[in-house]
């Protein structure tokens, strides 16, 4: 009931919380770079709307699908090596990797390296999101997946879906104060979103494992 599942909750709070905010925070880059990355390329270099679509989608398809597989089997082949916190160390892995390229695919000079360098950032977080059903799934019974997952999705939506593209236009508008500066703002947007993610994964890496170990031990009565 209603009740058991809270009181299951709040014993795992710390480990699902870090959990949803952490990819929720690295979800930030995937969205922000759908939404602002075509403007950016039509008004730095130029393209035109098609092109700009073109060369994003091809991206997001190559670099953003095989990164989200590349996340949940990374967290399959940890936890089969005994890292009881994989997909944390999946999740901070992929966002030390997505950082050098959330803060220079949009300060170089040349269209190509432009792409060249979201292809690996789109990768990174991909991962990142690639990695969190897993997550869930590992340290959550059977008769409450639904509901954590619901919820997960509606933190990821709020924070990642709602937020990463609104505080681009945000900082671009009242940071910036330039339109043509909406580069910047994707920078600093993905910059510290990566960057918090991070933080959230590190620190949620011990209570995620202790929240493991505990569902793992009692995988006959509780999965």
């Amino acid at each position: 009931g209603k009740p058991a599942m809270l009181s299951w909750f709040r014993g795992k709070r710390k480990a699902l919380l870090s959990l949803m905010f952490g990819f929720a925070f690295i979800g930030i880059p995937v969205q922000t770079t759908i939404a602002w990355a075509p403007t950016y390329l039509i008004r730095h270099f130029h393209f035109n709307p098609g092109e700009a679509g073109l060369a994003l989608g091809l991206i997001a398809l190559v670099f953003g699908a095989s990164g989200m597989i590349a996340g949940g089997w990374m967290v399959d082949r940890l936890k089969g090596r005994g890292g009881d916190d994989a997909p944390m160390r999946v999740g901070l892995g992929a966002a030390l990797g997505a950082l050098p390229f959330a803060v220079t695919a949009t300060l170089v000079s040349d269209a190509m390296v432009c792409l060249l360098l979201l292809g690996p950032l789109l990768f990174f977080v991909s991962c990142g999101i690639g990695a969190a059903p897993t997550g869930i799934q590992l340290i959550t019974p059977n008769p409450y997946r639904a509901q954590v997952s619901a919820l997960y999705m509606l933190i990821l939506n709020l924070i990642a879906t709602g937020g990463g593209p609104a505080l681009t236009a945000l900082a671009t508008d009242f940071i910036f104060a330039d339109e043509g500066a909406v580069g910047n703002s994707i920078l600093l947007v993905n910059g510290v979103a990566i960057a918090i993610a991070g933080i959230i994964f590190f620190k949620g890496m011990k209570p995620y494992g202790d929240a493991f170990r505990v569902v793992d031990n009692a995988v006959g009565i509780s999965n």
